[in-house]
């Protein structure tokens, strides 16, 4: 795998989304470069040993440009000091940054795409997950992150 140093061009799109607080298309724009530092943006997906292989700086420029616009409300390390909390349990995590109500996983629609959402509740960075021989999007199944929260380099 290539190491992509973090420069203006990679991030310019997300920042732009960010300032002007278009949170889903943020959301989707973090999910295609998460595609594109893992080389791995023509197959759709990234799996555990993907997103363990995502360049410390890069992931940290994404998680900071997150933070910085949204007052510490969203990022990934938010959202791995929520995973701490919930003892790294998944549907407790679920809960806590609001991606499950009354135990139930929410579409992606039907998320909170303002600061008016749960902390750490952003990003989601939806991405497909392979199921079988037919790929479905889903925030729910990836363990890809849980290796990203588990990173002790966040």
């Amino acid at each position: 795998m290539k190491t992509v140093i973090p420069h203006e061009s990679t991030y310019q799109t997300l920042e732009d989304l960010l300032v002007v607080q278009q949170w889903k298309e943020a959301d989707e724009e973090t999910g295609r470069i998460l595609l594109q530092l893992s080389d791995r943006a023509s197959e759709g997906y990234i799996n555990k040993s993907h997103a363990l292989a995502i360049p410390t700086s890069d992931l940290q420029w994404l998680d900071r440009l997150w933070r910085e616009h949204s007052y510490n409300h969203f990022g990934f390390s938010i959202q791995q000091q929520i995973w701490n909390l919930s003892y790294q349990n998944y549907a407790e995590f679920g809960q806590r940054v609001g991606w499950r109500s009354q135990e139930i996983w929410l579409d992606y629609d039907r998320l909170t795409f303002s600061l008016q959402a749960p902390l750490g509740h952003l990003p989601v960075a939806k991405l497909l997950i392979p199921v079988g021989d037919h790929p479905c999007f889903s925030f729910v199944l990836g363990t890809w992150r849980i290796a990203l929260l588990s990173r002790r380099d966040l």
